[in-house]
């Protein structure tokens, strides 16, 4: 039904989405006109009936016309403007002749109004002025200059008149306010991609903010503020990691504890801010000599902790050694040489960070115990 319908309301055309003016132009004439059409028809038989054979005749007429033009659009879809405009010209004449010989239907110039409203749809505003012109001009003529009588005064004429004007500004109006409509869609329609992709833009630079501070928080909470180095949180989350892989793929794995010697003597002779460069110092010193796989931490106070993938307790010994010999040959500021102590354990299937560390600290105990400025290796 629906598209029997559409069939009939197109004239079996169809339009592309710049086309629908024209669209609507024929849905308004296949409407309009054909209702108007049939019933002006059987109005036709019926004043026929009544021997009222001249308005009989021209009724019938239109109807005749109106049919065929809109037969004929169905095979023209070029033509619509001819054919709106050859409609509206014949509803004129019909109007005009029933104006005149319908006098006893007092109410028969208000016909003129769907032939304003007709006019300004399909021709637009300035066509649609210059219809309301020529009904005028041939209502006023036909009083004025003809001895046709009407049965309206001079007066009720001017009042259609100014009714013709106020229906056209009413018109008028609201095709502005449409076409402001109009113009603000057609805007937000051009511009919408342009405001998605600010927005998205906006979004996206929001999100990276996000990560980026994310990144930045997740660095802080595992990392010492003093140093630079791990924190104790963070090398416990990499060793969970490293162990895995030394099981997995029979890897080696060391730590070295390192604790550094009379630091306490430092803080309480040079002051806090001396022991605080001191340790920044030593945190260079460990970034230095260590590969960039190695993990430092800074595990509390003066004590250090390196784990070492991919490390045997031979090469473990190897860079306590140069650690300990870079720490003994630096001369720090306003503290000269010092000394650290060193203990080295090495990782077992079995082992937790804290069986592994306690091993090395034991180590380090030892080292402390002999003297200081040593390295121990775990039993």
């Amino acid at each position: 039904m629906r598209f029997t319908l559409e069939n009939f309301l197109y004239s079996n055309h169809t339009f592309k989405q710049s086309q629908s003016a024209i669209k609507y132009k024929f849905i308004f004439l296949n409407t309009v006109y054909f209702v108007a059409a049939l019933i002006i028809f059987v109005m036709a038989i019926v004043r026929f009936l009544q021997e009222s054979y001249i308005i009989s005749l021209v009724d019938m007429s239109f109807s005749a016309i109106s049919f065929f033009i809109l037969f004929q659009m169905r095979k023209y879809k070029d033509k619509i403007e001819l054919f709106s405009t050859v409609l509206l010209f014949i509803t004129y004449i019909m109007f005009t002749i029933v104006y005149i010989f319908a006098q006893t239907q007092s109410s028969r110039i208000a016909i003129f109004f769907l032939l304003v409203g007709a006019a300004y749809f399909l021709k637009g505003k300035f066509k649609g002025l210059c219809w309301i012109i020529i009904i005028s001009s041939t209502l006023m003529g036909i009083h004025f200059f003809t001895q046709i009588q009407t049965h309206y005064t001079s007066f009720d004429l001017i009042m259609v008149i100014v009714y013709f004007a106020m229906f056209y500004y009413i018109l008028n109006l609201y095709d502005q306010i449409k076409n402001a409509d109009n113009k603000q869609l057609i805007y937000l329609n051009e511009n919408l991609e342009k405001i998605v992709k600010e927005r998205t833009t906006a979004l996206q630079e929001a999100v990276t903010d996000l990560e980026e501070e994310k990144k930045a928080l997740k660095v802080i909470s595992s990392t010492d503020q003093l140093t630079g180095l791990c924190n104790r949180s963070k090398i416990r989350e990499s060793f969970s990691n490293e162990q895995k892989k030394s099981i997995r793929y029979k890897h080696n794995l060391s730590m070295i504890i390192i604790d550094l010697d009379y630091f306490k003597r430092v803080n309480d002779s040079y002051g806090h801010s001396i022991g605080d460069e001191f340790l920044q110092a030593i945190a260079s010193i460990l970034k230095d000599v260590c590969r960039d796989t190695d993990l430092i931490a800074r595990w509390g106070g003066e004590e250090f902790l390196i784990l070492l993938p991919d490390t045997d307790i031979e090469a473990a010994q190897d860079l306590s050694i140069r650690l300990k010999k870079t720490i003994n040959e630096m001369a720090f500021k306003d503290i000269g040489r010092q000394s650290a102590s060193f203990g080295i354990s090495k990782f077992k299937e079995d082992d937790s960070l804290d069986t592994l560390f306690q091993r090395a600290d034991e180590a380090l105990y030892r080292a402390k115990n002999k003297g200081r400025d040593r390295i121990e290796v775990s039993n």
